[in-house]
């Protein structure tokens, strides 16, 4: 489930190798920090102050946020022209 959220069309193959990434890269435990410590920042206050050219990618399919709400915080970064 965890890996159809990132790779919602992964072949069995790479979500065999995702998941096994996962598993070797980190314990439940500080997964699960990772998990509630990332799930409660919140950063759209400070998206106005942002005064560097800025680049944002956000996959299209991908569930854990959803596309549109990547445009709208990404609408809130100001534009800079030089």
């Amino acid at each position: 489930m965890f890996t159809s959220s990132f790779i919602p069309e992964a072949t069995a193959e790479q979500a065999d190798w995702f998941n096994e990434l996962q598993r070797v890269s980190t314990s439940p435990e500080t997964a699960s920090r990772i998990q509630t410590m990332t799930s409660n920042v919140d950063v759209l206050d400070r998206l106005p102050l942002v005064t560097v050219p800025t680049l944002v990618f956000h996959a299209l399919n991908e569930r854990q946020v959803p596309f549109e709400q990547g445009r709208q915080l990404t609408a809130l970064i100001p534009i800079y022209w030089d």
